[in-house]
């Protein structure tokens, strides 16, 4: 089982990202060692005793494996656009996981869409929907890609389905459900969904679930 540890060290993938950018403050705020890590670190911003950065390409398994090694945990904010054209996400989770498995790791949350969220008792997917939009399919599917290699996996992972992200500042009023979408599912911060990701982590929940979020409508 995985303990959490205030001095624990945890990896970001992602972190330049505008999501990536508030786990990476909030993961030093708890206490953690944080490693960031970058395909470029100039212009990174963030400096702090506990703050690491390393430099590479997801796609390259040498380097993300080096990465891992020595990790506690694994936070995956990688993105793309919706056309997904690289398959950046599901790819570079694949190397992720393998990595993790090699070292011994066990705990990943990792953020993919409200796509491969369930639709209804049976199983079916939002993605498989009629009324999904056709303009999202493609990274819908890389979404998919990277939810099948977590299930599969058997590390202690979590992935957030986030509907539509606006920056945002965490407010802390926001619902979460798993496997399914919350009820009047509309979007979720930037801040509110790391905000969301790290209580996850310290909490050690939803361990082996989807999870489903949205801001609370005011």
């Amino acid at each position: 089982m995985f303990n959490i540890d205030k001095n624990m060290n945890v990896i970001i993938f992602g972190g330049s990202g505008r999501t990536g950018l508030y786990l990476v403050n909030m993961a030093l705020e708890q206490g953690y060692n944080v490693t960031v890590f970058l395909r470029n670190t100039q212009g990174f911003s963030i400096t702090h005793p506990n703050l690491q950065l390393i430099q590479g390409d997801v796609l390259d398994l040498r380097i993300v494996s080096m990465a891992v090694k020595g990790q506690d945990a694994v936070i995956s904010a990688i993105g793309e656009g919706i056309d997904a054209a690289t398959k950046v996400r599901s790819r570079g989770s694949r190397n992720i996981v393998a990595s993790m498995l090699h070292h011994q790791l066990n705990r990943i949350i990792a953020i993919a869409g409200t796509g491969v969220l369930n639709a209804d008792a049976s199983g079916n997917l939002i993605m498989n929907s009629p009324s999904f939009p056709e303009m999202y399919r493609l990274v819908a599917e890389d979404q998919f890609l990277v939810y099948d290699t977590l299930k599969n996996s058997g590390l202690q992972w979590t992935l957030y389905c986030p509907p539509y992200i606006p920056d945002g500042d965490p407010s802390g009023s926001f619902i979460t459900s798993e496997d399914f979408a919350p009820e009047n599912m509309q979007s979720i911060t930037t801040g509110d969904l790391a905000l969301s990701i790290i209580d996850t982590l310290k909490n050690n929940s939803f361990i082996g679930k989807r999870v489903g979020i949205t801001n609370l409508s005011v």
